[in-house]
């Protein structure tokens, strides 16, 4: 009986290894950002982004503190479309149509705002607008799971 077992779960180990290799997919991590000059978190949840895309953000804006507001994580494979919510004014959308090419729509109020096509080995975008003159929203795409803020 254990040997049936041992051989039927190596079984289906190997249907399950063959049906994951025949449906490759993608994984990318979602941001919300606000950029401000502000010392203190703009929202009891906010926390300070990671090192790495600080430096980024910093090289091209001009906000002094970067808050992330909310981070999702999507799985996709081609020819699907996720749409994720990041808050209640910005969303997410999410495309493969082919193995090599990433369609991302960021939809604000319910309304498209931006739409790019990238190559999927190219699987960065940040993209965002001003909330006023004191601070900008910035949502982040990207393969890497972002990393946490450096102890301050």
């Amino acid at each position: 009986m254990t040997r049936l077992l041992v051989r039927l779960s190596f079984l289906l180990a190997i249907i399950v290894s063959a049906s994951a290799d025949q449906e490759p997919g993608c994984t990318f991590y979602l941001q919300l950002v606000r950029g401000n000059d502000q010392n203190h978190p703009p929202t009891d949840y906010a926390k300070p982004i990671g090192p790495i895309l600080n430096r980024k953000l910093k090289a091209v804006f001009k906000w002094k503190n970067y808050w992330e507001l909310n981070r999702n994580c999507i799985a996709i494979k081609e020819g699907e479309r996720i749409r994720k919510r990041l808050s209640k004014e910005h969303e997410v959308e999410i495309e493969l149509p082919e193995p090599d090419t990433l369609t991302i729509r960021v939809f604000l109020n319910g309304r498209l705002s931006r739409t790019r096509t990238q190559p999927v080995h190219d699987a960065f975008c940040v993209t965002g607008g001003n909330e006023g003159s004191d601070q900008s929203w910035f949502i982040v795409v990207g393969p890497d799971e972002p990393l946490p803020a450096e102890s301050r």
